[in-house]
C-alpha cells in the first residue's frame, strides 16, 4: 500500500532502520505504535494466512493492521536489505486531521472492517 502522506516531509525527522536480509521488519506481537514505510528493498509478509503481501520500496508496510490493530499480527521479514521509516502514529494522525479529522477515524474503521473479513476470529482491533 503506498503511503497517503508525502514521505519528503518525514525523512529527515524520523528515525530510519537499515536491517539486513533475513532479518524481521515487524515482528507479530509488536504495537502498532509505528507505520513502517519502506524506502528502499523488499520485504515479505511471512504469515500462514491465505494473503500473502509482498512489499516494495515506496510501500507502507502492514498499513491496514497499523490502522485497525493494537499490535501487529504478523511477521514480515526482508527479502534483500531494507531502509524503513518508522512514522510514529500521533504524527500520521495529526497530518491527517489537519485537513480533516474524519479521514483519519474512516480509514481506521475501513481498515477495521476489513480484517474482520479477513479473520473473522480476531477481536482485538481497535476503531
Amino acid at each position: 500500500m503506498k503511503l497517503p502522506l508525502h514521505v519528503d516531509q518525514f525523512i529527515q525527522h524520523q528515525p530510519r532502520l537499515v536491517i539486513s536480509q533475513g532479518l524481521p521488519v515487524i515482528s507479530a506481537g509488536i504495537a502498532t505504535d509505528q507505520a513502517y514505510y519502506l524506502m528502499s528493498g523488499k520485504a515479505k509478509d511471512v504469515s500462514a494466512s491465505r494473503t500473502k503481501n509482498a512489499f516494495d520500496a515506496g510501500d507502507m508496510i502492514s498499513f491496514v493492521a497499523f490502522l485497525a490493530l493494537d499490535t501487529y499480527a504478523t511477521d514480515v521479514i526482508a527479502k534483500t536489505r531494507c531502509e524503513v521509516l518508522a512514522i510514529p502514529r500521533h504524527v500520521i494522525e495529526e497530518q491527517w486531521g489537519s485537513e480533516d479529522i474524519a479521514s483519519w477515524v474512516f480509514a481506521c474503521s475501513m481498515a477495521s472492517d476489513v480484517v474482520k473479513k479477513q479473520n473473522p476470529s480476531m477481536v482485538d482491533y481497535v476503531i
